[in-house]
C-alpha cells in the first residue's frame, strides 16, 4: 500500500482528499501546516507527498525546495487554486513530478500519483539493471 501525506491549510480539502484517496486504496497522513510536515518527513518516508502552494507559514514551493535539497528522492505534486502557467513551470523546474490546479477532478489527481509512481518504478528499473550489467 502506497503512503502518501497531504499538506494543505485548508481542512475541508484535506478531509476530501484524504477521504477520496483512501477509497482509491492509499494510505493517507494529512497536515495542516508546511513546517510540521516538514518536521513529519524527516521522521517518516511517504511515496509522495501532495502539497498546497499557497499556505501561510510556508509556500509549497518553499517545502519542495527544502525536501529537494535534504531528499532529492522524495516525490512532491503541487496543488494550487491560484494556478497559472508560469507557476506550474516553476513548480516543475524546482523539481514538482507533476501540479494541478484546483478544482480538479479526484481522478485527474489519481492519474498523476499514479504516473509519478510508475515512473519512479521505472526510473529504480532501470538504475537497477544497470547495475546487473
Amino acid at each position: 500500500m502506497k503512503r502518501l501525506l497531504i499538506i494543505d491549510d485548508d481542512a475541508s480539502v484535506v478531509n476530501w482528499l484524504s477521504e477520496a484517496l483512501q477509497e482509491e486504496g492509499y494510505l493517507v497522513s494529512t497536515e495542516l501546516s508546511a513546517p510540521r510536515a516538514l518536521q513529519r518527513l524527516g521522521e517518516e518516508r511517504f511515496d509522495l507527498v501532495i502539497s498546497d502552494i499557497e499556505m501561510p507559514e510556508l509556500r509549497g514551493l518553499e517545502l519542495l525546495r527544502s525536501l529537494t535539497a535534504t531528499r532529492p528522492e522524495q516525490l512532491v505534486l503541487l496543488i494550487t487554486a491560484f494556478g497559472s502557467i508560469d507557476l506550474a513551470m516553476e513548480s516543475v523546474r524546482a523539481g514538482a513530478v507533476d501540479f494541478l490546479a484546483k478544482p480538479f477532478r479526484i481522478e485527474a489527481l489519481v492519474l498523476a500519483i499514479e504516473r509519478a509512481l510508475r515512473e519512479r518504478q521505472l526510473r529504480r528499473e532501470v538504475v537497477r539493471l544497470r547495475e546487473a550489467v
